[in-house]
């Protein structure tokens, strides 16, 4: 998980819509289970190394100390691909009323889950090199990285349908809220798969 092209292009942005960034990161920190300003720390960086990874491990569901113990590499990882998911234009933070701006939403999502897919297929494949060819070690990675592919295949559904069964229905979808819910459900499998991959990779090699 690389540096996002978001990111790359936030270095060189010279206006910033500061209200509806603190509007959006407002409406998503609850659905992560973090505070909002740990939100903002997370959208307005490129040091990844430097965040804390305990703040989040609602989001992520692992324990504290096992996040404390994160590598600069598996924080930039986590955090670079966490950013590029949860980056909404503030144009496009709109209420989904009428089915072509559901299907719209339900597009996006779409969109973001094959960039995170192949996140992690790239990582797996990446790591699997690590190996030096021990055959447990592949094996071990490859576990990991079906786990965390089978999950996130799940999680778009769960997004939709959670804000479908929340959303007022004069009001709409939040685009906002559809994100969020899908980026706390990817999170899991994909810190998971992280965690599993380092373990994997100090055990079988």
């Amino acid at each position: 998980m690389r540096f996002s092209t978001w990111t790359k292009s936030l270095l060189c942005a010279t206006v910033i819509d500061l209200a509806s960034a603190i509007s959006v990161a407002e409406e998503i920190a609850p659905h992560l289970g973090v505070h909002v300003d740990t939100v903002h720390e997370l959208m307005n960086t490129t040091d990844f190394e430097s965040l804390d990874a305990t703040k989040w491990a609602v989001t992520f569901d692992q324990p504290a100390h096992v996040l404390a113990a994160w590598s600069p590499e598996t924080k930039m990882r986590m955090f670079s691909t966490l950013q590029e998911l949860l980056y909404i234009e503030p144009a496009n933070n709109k209420r989904a009323n009428t089915q072509a701006q559901i299907n719209a939403a339900d597009a996006d999502i779409k969109g973001r889950e094959q960039k995170v897919l192949k996140e992690v297929t790239d990582d797996e494949q990446q790591d699997k090199v690590r190996c030096t060819g021990t055959t447990n070690c592949v094996l071990c990675i490859g576990a990991a990285g079906a786990a965390g592919v089978g999950v996130i295949a799940s999680c778009s559904a769960t997004a939709l349908g959670e804000e479908a069964l929340t959303a007022a229905p004069t009001a709409g979808w939040s685009t906002a809220v559809v994100i969020a819910t899908w980026v706390a459900c990817v999170a899991k499998p994909v810190a998971a798969f992280l965690v599993a991959t380092g373990i994997c990779l100090k055990t079988t090699t």
